[in-house]
Formats: C-alpha cells, structure tokens, sequence
C-alpha cells in the first residue's frame, strides 16, 4: 500500500467534483465509478477483494443498485487507523450515500 500526500483530502474533492460539477450543474453522476478508481488508486487488492464480494453479492441477492453501496465501505476500511484520513473517506461515503438514498427517494 502506498501512501500519498492528502490522498484522502483528493478523494473527497473527486467525489463532490463527480456528483457536484461547477460546469454542469444537475448533470453529475452518482459516485460509484468515481469511488471505484478511488480505491484502485488506494490499494489494487482492496479494489479486487471488493470487486470479488461485489459480483457474489450480486448472484446472491439479484439485486446490483443496492449491493454496489457495500464497495463504498472499502475506502473507510482502508483509512482506519487514522482519524483525519477516517473522516474524510466517511465524508466522501456519507456525501455517495446522501445522493443514492435522495436519487432513489424521488424515482
């Protein structure tokens, strides 16, 4: 695993950039990819072993909008241990989880 500097700090900014944009208000995505390539970046294994509970829970339970929500628990995972770091990677979860849960709520 490698350690960058205000890796976290970035994360948060991408993820608000992607679901927020300044250029196309109202137009962003729901952060799933965005957090996805987070992760890669992070740590290849965590995005992997994430990748692999993924597609079991999908066969599972047939049901890929909400299971997609479990890989967003990674980066916190992957940030434990130190607290600013924590914060910023459940921000970035809270901010995905907000817009999903608001997304689905008027669909």
């Amino acid at each position: 695993m490698i350690e960058w500097f205000l890796f976290f700090e970035t994360a948060l900014a991408l993820t608000l950039g992607h679901i927020y944009p300044i250029w196309h208000i109202r137009t962003g995505g729901k952060g799933y990819a965005v957090f996805s390539g987070i992760i890669l970046a992070y740590n290849p294994i965590w995005f992997v072993g994430g990748l692999v509970l993924l597609l079991l829970l999908i066969k599972i339970t047939r049901n890929s909008r909400e299971t997609g929500l479990v890989m967003l628990f990674l980066l916190p995972l992957a940030a434990w241990g130190d607290t600013t770091d924590f914060v910023l990677a459940v921000m970035a979860l809270a901010v995905i989880l907000y817009h999903h849960i608001r997304g689905t709520s008027h669909g």
